[in-house]
């Protein structure tokens, strides 16, 4: 089961059921993906103009998040210049897309897990398809040391996985640092790096340094050392990593992360045209998950011709 974050454990419809990293409050329903208060643009849906509200640093700026991809021109056209930052969640600036996205957190240790058949499955996809991956943020900030209780279930976890997945992890991580509960530093370095052409480079950093290496990627000075090895500007990815730009993307994610289909991480959305169809996972092998996702761009084709 994925990494469990605010929503309900995701189950894919497999015989597979793993551990759920973290606890999360029951809902009487999941909540859409299109909230009422949004409107619609073309085929597109946008959040009405308002202040950024809760970002500090982006106090008094007007966003528009674009949740579906939507041309520019049309959006200045349609916003008449009334809009000081217009993000949209990825590149995607077309409606005839079908995109894959991977909703993720560099310090969920089912994501580490996932990863091989991850590789596997984006190795496999047709061309036509863009995968967006899209940062869920697990864990809030935090400077508290974890409590003993999440350590356990944390420890447990590793070893799960390590038995039914054959996924290496270092186990002296536990002695050696001071864990806390905060993945959000980590999601941002990795936009931050995005802006240097290495977001992908980034996870794999992270991970291989949590998971691997015994080192705490919750502390910023772990993650302007990967960012250095990367061989990043580390006073730009500094800069960056607190920045307002960054920030905006990181909270568009969880917003985004928040609407979808989904009940932790890692999870897989296909989105072909306006449907959005949850892609059951399995951990051993990408092929299940090609041809489900195969399947469903072809109903889309047929029904469309």
């Amino acid at each position: 089961m994925p990494c469990s974050t605010h929503k309900q454990p995701f189950r894919p419809h497999s015989s597979r059921s793993p551990f759920v990293e973290g606890k999360s409050k029951p809902k009487p329903k999941p909540k859409p993906i299109v909230p009422s208060s949004h409107r619609t643009l073309g085929s597109s849906l946008i959040r009405p103009r308002g202040k950024a509200g809760k970002i500090p640093a982006l106090a008094g700026m007007t966003v528009l998040h674009v949740l579906h991809p939507v041309p520019r021109a049309q959006l200045s056209a349609q916003c008449r210049g009334n809009v000081d930052i217009i993000h949209i969640n990825a590149t995607r600036q077309f409606f005839d897309m079908t995109t894959l996205l991977y909703f993720h957190d560099p310090m969920c240790s089912w994501c580490w897990g996932f990863r091989p058949v991850w590789d596997a499955l984006k190795s496999r996809l047709h061309e036509s398809i863009e995968v967006e991956t899209v940062l869920g943020g697990l864990a809030p900030d935090s400077n508290e040391p974890m409590v003993d209780d999440m350590k356990d279930m944390l420890q447990k976890t590793w070893q799960r996985i390590s038995e039914e997945l054959g996924t290496e992890f270092n186990h002296a991580f536990w002695t050696d640092c001071e864990p806390r509960r905060s993945t959000w530093p980590a999601c941002r370095a990795v936009i931050a790096a995005g802006l240097q052409g290495q977001s992908d480079a980034m996870t794999l950093e992270i991970q291989q340094a949590y998971y691997l290496q015994a080192k705490n990627p919750s502390d910023d000075q772990t993650l302007i050392d990967l960012a250095g090895e990367l061989g990043l500007d580390t006073a730009q990815f500094v800069r960056d990593m607190h920045s307002a730009r960054v920030e905006l993307r990181f909270q568009s994610d969880l917003a985004l992360t928040a609407q979808a289909p989904i009940r932790g991480f890692p999870s897989l959305v296909l989105n072909v045209g306006e449907s959005w169809q949850p892609i059951a996972l399995d951990y051993q092998d990408a092929s299940v998950m090609l041809k489900t996702i195969q399947d469903a761009c072809s109903s889309d084709s047929s029904r469309t011709e």
